[in-house]
């Protein structure tokens, strides 16, 4: 095999990798939603305890792009792909972040009567994920089109999120009781928001990996 063979073969290898860990990351963000819309504490627990391996993951493939770095000395095109990866991969560890913080407000209301308000963060959350698995799927296949598409939808969960925040400041200021919960779900939504923000990012860097050019997609 010669030394560009042995090179491509080891992005080949790269790229899998962080498509492993994005689809790991969809998976946890799934059941972290199934967890909090059914009040689920032993689903909500496990997301907890397998968070350490999103941060596993994200170190390995930053240590794998920073060794690519050092030892193949890429220029051009191969460098701009090893920097967008190492910030997809970022970005990948900020949303499986979001997975816990769902977990973590599952079981701090467990058994309590949800806000009207659970049917927006779960539309929220729907969305999130769906970009998520699209975002990565455009990087798996170097497609900067749809990764511009992707992007744009983020916009709707802007959207619901501004509704969001109405309301709970309405359900508050109508009954101070349900304060402590609202508070909560405020801060879900945030994250969530957060959640379209990170998803953008990676469709960002998807674009400079290909193209080289840096772009604002919101």
């Amino acid at each position: 095999m010669t030394v560009r063979a042995h090179f491509e073969a080891s992005l080949r290898q790269l790229q899998g990798g962080i498509v492993e860990l994005g689809t790991y990351v969809e998976g946890a963000l799934r059941k972290a939603l199934v967890a909090l819309m059914r009040q689920d504490t032993v689903l909500a627990k496990e997301i907890l305890a397998e968070d350490p391996e999103v941060s596993r993951r994200q170190l390995a493939m930053e240590d794998e792009c920073i060794r690519l770095i050092a030892t193949e000395q890429p220029v051009a095109g191969d460098l701009r792909h090893l920097m967008a990866s190492m910030k997809i991969v970022s970005n990948l560890e900020r949303i499986g972040d979001h997975a816990v913080h769902l977990a973590e407000v599952t079981i701090r209301h467990a058994g309590q009567k949800y806000l009207p308000v659970i049917g927006d963060l779960e539309r929220m959350g729907d969305l999130g994920v769906r970009m998520l698995h699209d975002a990565m799927t455009s990087f798996l296949q170097l497609d900067a089109a749809e990764a511009r598409a992707v992007a744009a939808r983020d916009s709707e969960i802007d959207e619901i999120h501004d509704m969001l925040v109405k309301k709970l400041l309405k359900a508050m200021h109508d009954d101070q009781s349900q304060i402590d919960q609202a508070l909560s779900l405020m801060m879900l939504g945030r994250f969530l928001e957060r959640l379209g923000d990170h998803v953008g990012s990676i469709c960002e860097w998807t674009v400079y990996g290909i193209e080289g050019q840096h772009v604002k997609l919101k």
